[in-house]
This record gives structure tokens, sequence and C-alpha cells, in this order.
């Protein structure tokens, strides 16, 4: 299916453009179809984008691979690495244990503390990556507050501990650049300073956060009223004191979001700042490279990679700006809001 609607568009005459951008039409009319439907996985997608640009004259093989070259892919490798690290040391857990002994156990809060710790960490590493990383802590959780029903999908809180998380892990996103890959693109070609995103992110996740905890609370009201005290308190006696890598982790972290909020005045920018974190996690021996390279989303990086090239493509056939004139064509002479929506959809 996508091979056809691919050719047909190539087949289309399309006035105004060229043949390598009509070309790279046909080819982002694939792409999107493979990469939605997921007939195969989207590395080998995006691994087809790469290879078959210059066998349908769009750009050359070695033009085509310079969106691997892009900064935003060695952020997301130094992002992979310093979630490895949290995830190893136990700060993730520890921190989850914290919130939940210092902000209390009922049902309500627990669930904040579910949204709030996932937004947290995917503030400054993927949404997916924060995700899976808590999600196991998630589900203890859930055991200790006595649901009798969370396996089988009956059970309302367990509902919304998982979605808190996974709704958490989107809106902590938008609180810093580096918190999502979109992210990263527009604070690239719109030039916004590192703290100047977090002035405007951070209150938007915190109060998305806040409305997502009292949408879930309303839908899925929960069916247990909280955990005891003791049974957190066991959780965190059982950690011990912070340990040495623990420690170590944090320190690193702290550092890191200290030089993304001083680049203006380090001249660091955020894919350095994410790539020395990562090294300094292998230095210190928090986590091994060995560790490292196996917990690396290589999939995820080739995806990003190919999306890339894709966009520049686009870019470099002038096949995007004879999209943009024609949805402006086709809308009349629309204003900047409609426009804006058009191109969200």
């Amino acid at each position: 299916m996508s091979i056809l609607l691919a050719l047909a568009v190539y087949l289309i005459p399309l006035p105004g453009i060229g043949s390598s951008g009509h070309a790279a039409l046909s080819l982002l009319v694939f792409a999107i179809i493979m990469w939605i439907s997921e007939f195969v996985p989207l590395a080998v997608t995006s691994m087809i984008i790469l290879f078959i640009q210059p066998i349908i004259g769009i750009q050359s093989f070695k033009d085509a691979v310079i969106g691997f070259a892009n900064p935003i892919i060695f952020l997301m490798i130094g992002g992979f690495i310093m979630a490895d690290a949290i995830r190893e040391s136990g700060l993730a857990l520890r921190l989850t244990y914290t919130l939940l002994s210092k902000l209390g156990i009922s049902a309500d809060w627990t669930l904040f503390v579910s949204i709030f710790s996932t937004g947290l960490l995917s503030a400054w590493i993927e949404n997916v990556v924060a995700f899976a990383m808590l999600l196991p802590v998630i589900r203890e959780i859930v055991g200790l507050m006595g649901c009798e029903n969370a396996e089988d999908g009956e059970s309302n809180f367990a509902k919304s501990m998982v979605l808190g998380a996974s709704f958490g892990s989107l809106a902590g996103g938008l609180a810093t650049e580096i918190g999502t890959a979109p992210n990263l693109m527009a604070a690239a070609y719109t030039g916004i300073p590192f703290s100047n995103w977090m002035i405007f992110g951070f209150p938007l996740s915190i109060v998305l956060m806040l409305i997502i905890w009292r949408i879930l609370l309303r839908v899925f009201p929960p069916e247990v009223r909280g955990a005891k005290n003791e049974t957190i308190d066991d959780k965190l006696s059982l950690l011990g004191p912070m340990k040495r890598d623990e420690k170590i982790t944090l320190f690193i972290l702290s550092f890191a979001i200290l030089l993304w909020v001083t680049a203006g005045w380090t001249g660091l920018d955020s894919y350095s700042v994410a790539l020395i974190a990562g090294v300094l996690f292998i230095f210190t021996g928090v986590i091994t490279w060995r560790d490292a390279q196996k917990n690396i989303d290589w999939g995820l990086i080739i995806f990003f990679g190919g999306a890339l090239s894709l966009g520049s493509a686009l870019l470099n056939t002038g096949a995007a700006r004879w999209l943009i004139e024609d949805i402006i064509v086709a809308l009349g002479s629309p204003s900047p809001l409609l426009i804006t929506l058009v191109l969200m959809v």
C-alpha cells in the first residue's frame, strides 16, 4: 500500500516542483505510511529512507546520512547513558519512596507521586525511558496498596497509576528543551536559551501534571485508601543510606542541570552537556561502557536519524517550501493562527 501510494504521488504531475522535490514528496508519503503502520520496525523504514534517496535522485548517500551528525543524535546517546546511570544506581527508586514518605501514602497522593516522579525524570531524559524506568516501581507500589485486581485490569487505582506515569512523562518532557527531541528541534530553530525555556516550560509542565492528577482521580476513583506508613518506611530502610553510586549520580545530574541552566555563561550547548554527563558516569564507574551500549536504544536513534535525513531532503529539494506554499494557497490567505492549527494537525 505504501509503495503504491508513493508511486502514485510520484507519477501525478505537480507543477512548480522539480524532479528531486517530487521524489522527496513521494518518499515522505512512503515513510509516513510505513511509520504509522509499523509494517516493519521504525528503524528499518529509516534505513530504507537513507539508501533509497540516491536511487530515486533526491540526494547522494553522503548527504542523506548527514542527519546522523545532527547534535540531537549525540544528546540522545548522552541521555540514554544518564538514564541508565539513574536506573542502575537506584536513585529513581529512592526518589519515589522518599516522595511517598514525605507527601503521604493515601491513594490520591500516591497517584500524584507517580505522575510527578515520572514527569521530573522525563524533564531530563527521554519520555519513554523515564516511563520504563519507573514502571516496575509503580507496579510494586500498586501491590503495596493492596490492589487485588491489578493484574486483570479491573483496578481503578492500578489504571490511574500507569496512565498517570505515562501522561506525566509527556507533561514533564515539556519542562526543558532536552525533554523530547521535538523540543530540541524547536529550540535550535528559535534560538531560545535553556534557562528561558525552563521559565515557561516548568510552570506549564506542573500545571499539566496537576490537571492530569485531578482528571484521573475523577475518571478512575481509587478503590483503595492507602498503604501503611510503616510499609513505605520499611522500603526506605531496606535501601539503607545513600550508596556511593547514588551520591555520584545525584552530583553529576545536579552538575549537568547547572551547566544546562547556565549555558549562556559557560558557552556550552545542551548537546555537549549531555555527553559530558554521560562520560562522567562511565569514568566514575557508576556504569560501564559495555552496559551503556546495551541500554542505548539504537533503533530509536536510527529512526530519528532517518527522520532528520528525510527532513533535510524535503528542505534541500524545495519540497518543503512547495508544500507550505500549496497549503497557504489552498486555505486562501488564512490567518497565522489557522496556519498554525493546520501544521499541528
